[in-house]
């Protein structure tokens, strides 16, 4: 006698299969519930990225200055938008060559590593303008110290060399510049102070002249010939 199998897929499940239960209500809520915020959150994320890529688009120039170990300041301009690594590849074209691969850059204080490269400048909240340190890892350094006498490669010192004295000598001449202003406004100021000084001696003349006349010729105490 030849009996066939009967699969499972074959066999009608009951109706009571097709019945939702309490708990299976509940859990249905809930994976809807938490999809539901899942979705807001990841809008609301996108939301403010881009709010803050709008801020950081409209911004003016960034004024970078970078302190050097050795009291050397280089300056230069970024976007708001631009990553961190566009201010370290500025540094490693004008460091010294056998100092580049240990440099990395830190603000302070408190000090704090600027390690996200592919991070922008307004995210690292280092608009309008910032101030960054370059130290030195000597462990990544091919040399601890520099071997040229400077942090800088030889032309760049050699171009600040001659650009200095200029820009010395237009800071001296502005200085001048003040120092006469300045002198012209303490001339002015000496003179509203003295007919100030004039016209109280004025008044106090009077005021004692009066007093005088009404107390029989008598001097205030204060007043003296």
């Amino acid at each position: 006698m030849i009996r066939r199998l009967i699969s499972p897929m074959e066999v009608d499940p009951p109706d009571a299969f097709f019945e939702l239960t309490a708990e299976d209500l509940q859990r249905m809520q809930a994976q809807a519930a938490a999809k539901r915020k899942a979705e807001s959150v990841f809008k609301t994320r996108t939301a403010r990225e881009a709010e803050s890529a709008a801020r950081a688009a409209s911004m003016g120039p960034v004024r970078v200055r970078l302190h050097l170990p050795d009291g050397t300041l280089l300056q230069s301009d970024f976007k708001a938008t631009d990553a961190l690594s566009r201010v370290q590849d500025l540094l490693h074209k004008l460091a010294a060559p056998e100092l580049a691969p240990g440099l990395y850059l830190y603000t302070t204080p408190p000090k704090t590593l600027l390690k996200d490269a592919a991070a922008s400048l307004y995210s690292l909240q280092l608009v309008p303008a910032a101030h960054i340190h370059v130290g030195l890892d000597e462990k990544r350094a091919q040399a601890a110290t520099p071997t040229g006498g400077g942090w800088l490669r030889p032309e760049v010192q050699a171009l600040m060399q001659e650009a200095v004295p200029e820009q010395q000598q237009a800071a001296d001449a502005q200085q001048e510049e003040e120092s006469a202003a300045g002198s012209s406004n303490n001339a002015a100021e000496a003179a509203a102070a003295a007919q100030r000084a004039a016209r109280l001696a004025a008044a106090a003349a009077r005021q004692s002249s009066g007093s005088a006349a009404a107390g029989g010729g008598k001097v205030p105490k204060w007043f003296k010939k």
